[in-house]
């Protein structure tokens, strides 16, 4: 990942999540919600949990959809969620650079 960040917002939108790490994979990211938001293992393989393709109204409108599925907390800390800066834009420009990085290796190999 080329620029650092302290913090990284994503969209997350899911049940289910990566409880342990596969084997030699090393933790990009991570929060309390999902510990193991952002992994590698090796150079070619990048696991991202949240959805940096989905927008805030996206989101909104998704969590309006599912509100009788969803618990009323959930939908409640979801929305909630949503005032803060998103930084898809830039987890695009990681996912782009690390899959140029990876043709690039297996160019040259």
């Amino acid at each position: 990942m080329s620029q650092a960040v302290d913090e990284l917002n994503l969209v997350v939108s899911h049940q289910e999540q990566v409880i342990t790490l596969p084997e030699n994979a090393t933790l990009v990211a991570g929060s309390d919600f999902c510990p193991h938001s952002i992994f590698s293992v090796g150079q070619s393989m990048l696991g991202i949990q949240g959805h940096p393709e989905f927008t805030v109204d996206y989101s909104r409108a998704l969590m309006e959809a599912r509100r009788e599925i969803i618990p009323v907390d959930r939908v409640s800390e979801g929305m909630d969620s949503l005032a803060k800066p998103v930084h898809g834009g830039l987890t695009f420009e990681w996912i782009v650079k690390f899959i140029r990085e990876a043709l690039s290796r297996s160019a040259a190999s």
